[in-house]
């Protein structure tokens, strides 16, 4: 979702949310931006590159987030956070449909 901009990463994930059935499970893979497993620094770093080689002339790409913004994102669309994994090169976000969104 990082590669897309905040409208549209939302809409990708209420599309999601429209397919997902409640009790259905959504697992973001993604390098997050409070991710204690590499530090801010490198954080930032990967966030910076994300930033320099996708964006395009319209700037539409916001780069990575943090796994609050995901998880208030999926809120939204009627999703709890079940469970957030740091790991080396990648991370997930774990999210359980809980209700329709209202």
């Amino acid at each position: 979702l990082h590669d897309w901009s905040d409208h549209t990463a939302k809409w990708i994930l209420s599309r999601l949310a429209e397919a997902v059935t409640e009790g259905g499970t959504l697992v973001l893979s993604s390098h997050f931006l409070d991710d204690p497993t590499i530090g801010k620094r490198l954080a930032l770093a990967r966030d910076n590159f994300v930033l320099v080689a996708f964006a395009d002339e319209q700037k539409r790409v916001t780069g990575e987030k943090t796994t609050q913004v995901y998880a208030s994102w999926l809120a939204d669309e009627g999703f709890s956070t079940e469970d957030i994994i740091f790991g080396d090169g990648r991370s997930f976000l774990i999210a359980r449909k809980t209700a329709s969104k209202s």
